[in-house]
């Protein structure tokens, strides 16, 4: 039993190390920086050679300076166009 734990945690290791390739396919909308220098970002983008999708996302600089995606979500097409029917027909005050 103790040799499958260890399996187990060696295997979550490797998965927390891997890799995530983000790429912009296109740039479609930056709102104004917030004073911490986070930045909402509206992108057209693919995960690791993934199909691309709409991404809402949050960029901020990391502990080494550089700027990185940070939480945020990324929605289909249709999802996409549901959402912009929603916002249209929304009052923000």
């Amino acid at each position: 039993m103790a040799d499958k734990i260890v399996i187990k945690r060696a295997e979550a290791k490797a998965e927390a190390e891997k890799k995530f390739e983000f790429n912009i396919v296109q740039e479609l909308y930056k709102c104004n920086p917030r004073s911490n220098g986070k930045q909402v970002r509206v992108d057209y983008a693919a995960w690791n050679d993934g199909e691309p999708a709409y991404e809402i996302r949050i960029w901020a600089k990391d502990k080494s300076g550089q700027i990185k995606a940070t939480k945020g979500l990324g929605l289909t097409a249709s999802e996409m166009i549901e959402l912009k029917e929603f916002f249209a027909g929304i009052e923000v005050e």
